[in-house]
């Protein structure tokens, strides 16, 4: 939340300028009003009525020209930074293979309502944040203000705040409990959906499908009793700071009305205090709404900082290009508690990882690209990888998954993610085609019934694994990085694409290096230096 102020600070600033102007001049109107009643029609001063109309044309204009700027700066805020957010979480989603995105998070399904949601309601709040000048301001103003108006009528509205203060210290703990509690039993059904989905034609025939759905409703059910009790909660909040208000109302009347009576102050004065009255209460319900904003903001912030959390943290950019020697080190690198690799690469070479399953090989790519914990480092030209993978400015490394992820959009739409911020423009189309023969997908793409703007589903649903693969091969390829990962990428090739895709792949990357991991004989044929992960581990 604290990154979200900062991004958006400069608009966020001027639209609380603009809020500060528009709530002075609605604080004035009330006044301007009393004045003009009691020298209008208490005192008889008729001649003043159209000095008061135009007094009160020109506050009224303010108050919209303040009120403009506010929403417009809030909003421009709010855009930029809802843009931001978004980008940042799928460039996060893009680095993680499908399998570990689904064991390090609540499952696709519950992406997408942290992507929607839940960057929404931290959007709410950072639109609302305007309102607490317009809070401000109206204390600081009415505060002396009703004191010399009469100090009873001060204690009265001091009343309401010691009420509301006691209503807002119980009540916003035990809502964001319930709001997390809820947000969580959501991503569990979302998790339930995308499973009774994929799984429930392979388990049709086997009887299995009735525990989906038993599994599905019971968390529905779960959902429905945490929504209903974030319902009863916020009820009984919103309720609150509507009745304390109210009451406080109804006392001040009376006592100004009291007031008036004795002559301790004149109608002009309890007409200015009736109407400041009602900002009173638009300013504690205000406190009411925002306080509120910031409890489920504060849990929604969480679930989308578990996403960016996906993509890999470094120390810090590095400030220059890396200018070593042009070459990528494995210095006893290292995962878990496997033996440690050491290994160089230079440009049209190719590495391969190998080993039995569950060696690490996987894990060893990852860590290389800073994506895994790990000890040792990986270099390229001198710098670690990892630090060059984090910085936009230095477009250097491509990891291609086993299990990429592919967005529900077109083959051009997925190939087109691969621009990245460094991009001048997106790739043509003759590019999108070239990386498609390369990658082997060119096949496919000749059978697709709309071509480069088919649209391949969700998760890339409509396409095999195998076309998958080369798909994302493809996308990779269209960055023309000096270091590119793949992760058993044909894996779910047969001999022969396989064959193909490696020839033309080693014709595409004679100035890159290429680091594979997998087991498949066509690929350490093709190998310049194979490490054995099983072997490494043994010695």
């Amino acid at each position: 939340m604290r990154s979200c102020l900062r991004r958006a600070r400069g608009r966020l600033g001027l639209g609380m300028g603009a809020s500060f102007v528009r709530q002075l001049a609605f604080l004035a109107l009330p006044f301007i009003l009393g004045r003009a009643v009691q020298e209008v029609i208490a005192e008889g001063n008729h001649d003043r009525l159209a000095a008061y109309l135009l007094v009160l044309a020109a506050v009224v204009v303010v108050e919209y020209v303040g009120l403009c700027g506010w929403m417009a700066w809030s909003n421009l805020a709010e855009a930029r930074l809802a843009a931001q957010l978004r980008e940042q979480m799928l460039s996060a989603v893009l680095q993680v293979d499908a399998e570990e995105l689904d064991s390090r998070s609540q499952g696709y399904g519950d992406l997408l309502s942290r992507a929607v949601d839940d960057v929404d309601t931290v959007l709410v709040w950072v639109h609302g944040l305007a309102t607490w000048v317009v809070i401000g301001t109206t204390v600081v103003v009415l505060v002396p203000a009703l004191a010399a108006i009469d100090p009873v009528l001060l204690a009265v509205a001091l009343g309401c705040a010691v009420a509301l203060a006691a209503v807002n210290i119980v009540l916003p703990a035990r809502f964001r409990r319930r709001v997390g509690a809820f947000a969580r039993a959501q991503g569990a059904r979302a998790r339930s959906v995308e499973e009774m989905t994929a799984a429930h034609t392979a388990l049709r025939g086997v009887g299995g499908e009735g525990v989906l759905i038993e599994r599905h409703l019971a968390r529905s059910a779960e959902v429905t009793h945490r929504i209903m009790a974030v319902a009863r909660i916020r009820s009984l909040w919103t309720a609150s700071g509507d009745a304390v208000p109210q009451v406080g109302i109804a006392v001040g009347l009376a006592v100004g009305g009291l007031a008036a009576l004795t002559g301790r102050i004149d109608v002009g004065q309890l007409t200015t205090f009736a109407l400041w009255m009602g900002t009173v209460q638009l300013a504690t319900n205000a406190i009411v709404l925002r306080l509120g904003d910031y409890g489920a903001a504060r849990v929604s912030a969480d679930r989308i900082a578990e996403v960016l959390a996906l993509a890999p943290r470094t120390s810090g950019p590095s400030a220059t290009p890396p200018s070593g020697p042009v070459r990528l080190d494995l210095e006893d690198l290292a995962v878990n508690e496997a033996a440690p690799v050491r290994l160089a690469l230079g440009p049209g070479e190719w590495g391969l990882l190998t080993g039995p399953t569950g060696a690490g090989k996987s894990t060893m790519l990852r860590a290389v690209a800073g994506m895994a914990p790990h000890r040792g480092r990986a270099r390229w030209r001198g710098t670690a990888l990892a630090e060059l993978a984090a910085d936009t400015r230095f477009d250097q490394v491509a990891l291609v998954p086993q299990s990429p992820l592919l967005l529900h959009g077109t083959v051009r739409e997925n190939l087109h993610l691969a621009a990245g911020p460094l991009a001048h423009a997106a790739p043509s189309d003759e590019e999108l085609r070239d990386a498609c023969r390369v990658a082997g997908f060119e096949p496919v793409l000749e059978r697709l019934p709309d071509g480069l703007d088919t649209v391949v589903g969700e998760r890339g649903s409509t396409l095999s694994g195998g076309e998958r693969q080369r798909l994302a091969l493809a996308r990779a390829l269209l960055r023309r990085t000096p270091v590119l990962l793949l992760d058993d990428v044909t894996s779910a090739l047969d001999t022969a694409t396989e064959q193909l895709v490696l020839d033309r792949l080693r014709t595409a990357t004679a100035d890159t290096v290429v680091l594979w991991t997998g087991h498949r004989d066509a690929v350490r044929a093709r190998a310049d230096h194979v490490v054995d992960l099983g072997v490494v581990a043994r010695g």
